[in-house]
């Protein structure tokens, strides 16, 4: 049976996941020779599915650092940590996996039999304990340890056309959750029980597993003692009334891919919007219109940044980040800083959400995305959701 959709994931589907990890492990690779890395020692989850293609298992909290994938330059071999190879693709032999142990000094004498030569070079980490610093600095003491994050950000933020595939199919799943649930807006509904139908929706799609905790809030009115512009992002039990304008954030994962959406809704069937609020929702149109008009290869962070502050000031979240195998740089806004805003070029293949922000004293605020793909002369925006009658297109 062929299966397409959902419930294809990695075993087979118009999307070409062999070749879609194929082509991502050749994009390491040649970030690696561009950074001379003869070797990466990887462990941030996102990292270690996009070189291997190996499936996560969720869990809840965290994990220590631990050298849980690796990458030699010199063979194009994937080694991997594990106790077998569930979810691990056909193309990375059994015995490429080496054990899984407490004993920190059996996982890296599993490393070293993988790494062969490549252990007295350039080996790259993409974080690290303290503790297992000295650790490989004591097993490897002829390898140079260098930080692998900027080959990793290079390799990971121009697209393939799958990954594309990928994402737009993420946000189809994220879209149709949140026309169900814009649908089951009602006064009296609390914010968390909102949060609640719309990744119920999800689950009608094959999704068990969000993103991130997503927004569904009724804005603040009056700014907050500190002076910022107050921005709500955490659900609680309060209840929504007639009237108030509620900013929707959510999203799902598709074979480790996100989408990002985000709306703003008018609670109250057959309500028509105040002259406040339509104002709220068209200034921030304006500002979304700055930003994209500098979507293009050749402009930075920095000036989706000065876009967005020309039209409106800007909010503590940030306006605008890259998406791909979760959040991703370029995160625009928030306190990142010029400096480190300018070094982030927008070229032909990234992905990015933009989300302006926009707030009035005594209307509350109005708060929505729209992920966009830079192409070779300017951009593609990727979402489809409408806005509904408070943003005039």
């Amino acid at each position: 049976m062929s299966l397409t959709g959902t419930m294809a994931l990695e075993t087979g589907a118009p999307i070409d996941f062999q070749h879609m990890r194929d082509e991502r492990r050749q994009r390491a690779l040649d970030a690696m020779g561009r950074y001379n890395l003869d070797a990466m020692l990887l462990s941030q989850p996102a990292n270690k599915s996009y070189v291997s293609g190996a499936r996560a298992l969720w869990k809840a909290g965290r994990s220590p650092f631990a050298p849980a994938m690796l990458l030699v330059r010199e063979t194009g071999q994937v080694h991997m940590m594990g106790r077998w190879d569930f979810g691990v693709p056909k193309e990375i032999p059994l015995g490429n996996i080496y054990p899984m142990s407490w004993n920190p000094a059996t996982i890296l004498n599993g490393v070293g039999n993988a790494l062969g030569s490549a252990a007295e070079g350039r080996l790259g980490i993409d974080q690290m304990t303290p503790g297992f610093s000295r650790l490989l600095s004591q097993a490897f003491p002829k390898a140079s340890l260098v930080d692998a994050t900027a080959a990793m950000w290079e390799a990971r933020s121009v697209k393939t056309a799958e990954e594309i595939a990928c994402l737009q199919t993420a946000i189809h799943i994220a879209e149709g959750a949140l026309a169900r649930t814009i649908a089951d807006l009602r006064p009296g509904i609390s914010e968390r029980v909102l949060l609640g139908t719309f990744e119920s929706h999800a689950t009608a799609y094959g999704v068990t597993a969000p993103l991130s905790q997503g927004g569904f809030c009724v804005q603040s009115l009056e700014k907050g003692t500190d002076g910022e512009l107050p921005f709500r992002e955490m659900v609680s039990d309060r209840a929504i009334a007639v009237g108030d304008l509620i900013t929707m954030g959510g999203g799902m994962l598709y074979s480790g891919y996100a989408a990002d959406v985000g709306r703003t809704w008018l609670c109250g069937p057959g309500l028509v919007a105040t002259a406040a609020q339509r104002d709220l929702a068209h200034r921030w149109r304006e500002t979304l219109e700055a930003m994209a008009s500098v979507c293009k290869p050749g402009k930075s962070a920095a000036d989706l940044r000065k876009a967005a502050e020309r039209v409106e000031p800007l909010p503590r979240t940030p306006v605008a980040h890259g998406i791909g195998q979760g959040y991703e740089p370029p995160i625009v806004g928030a306190g990142a800083g010029e400096a480190l805003e300018s070094t982030w070029e927008l070229r032909p293949g990234m992905t990015l959400v933009l989300q302006p922000y926009v707030w009035r004293e005594g209307v509350g605020g109005f708060w929505a995305k729209e992920t966009v793909l830079i192409t070779d002369d300017g951009h593609e925006t990727l979402t489809n959701f409408p806005h509904g009658p408070l943003v005039l297109t």
